[in-house]
């Protein structure tokens, strides 16, 4: 019988090293976009959010005002400042504080010179005082 050798081709080994250096290259280079559009939404996102909280907090203060206004006539034409109380104790020294709780919210009317303390869990005002923003004397 004759010697029979099937020869392969010299090219197939560096054909194979040539397609993985071409799947190295496409998978690196999706790679890097997949990245670059990640890191764009996360920072669309986060500018977003940044933007939108002042909206989401007029929103939370128109909200607050009807429910008080529903509950006593409040000024039209002005947006109040809100407080928040978040220590009662330090204020029971002050007669507007009297029967505040911890989260209740102070509406305050710089222009009409009011001040509405209302408990949101309850859904009732709690006090309606008028407001001093002039600076007091010391006693001499």
């Amino acid at each position: 019988m004759e010697n029979i050798s099937i020869e392969r081709p010299n090219n197939l080994p560096q054909k194979h090293k040539k397609m993985k250096r071409i799947f190295r290259y496409y998978f690196l280079v999706g790679l890097v976009v997949l990245v670059i559009i990640l890191l764009a939404l996360t920072f669309y996102f986060y500018k977003k959010s940044k933007t939108s909280n002042p909206d989401l907090s007029q929103v939370e203060v128109q909200s607050l005002v009807d429910k008080v206004s529903r509950l006593a006539l409040v000024p039209t034409d002005e947006m109040p400042t809100i407080a928040t109380v978040s220590d009662p104790d330090a204020l029971k020294n002050q007669p507007f504080f009297v029967g505040a709780k911890k989260g209740d919210k102070v509406l305050i009317y710089s222009n009409a010179k009011k001040a509405y303390l209302y408990d949101p869990v309850s859904d009732k005002i709690i006090n309606i005082a008028p407001l001093n923003l002039e600076p007091q004397e010391a006693n001499k």
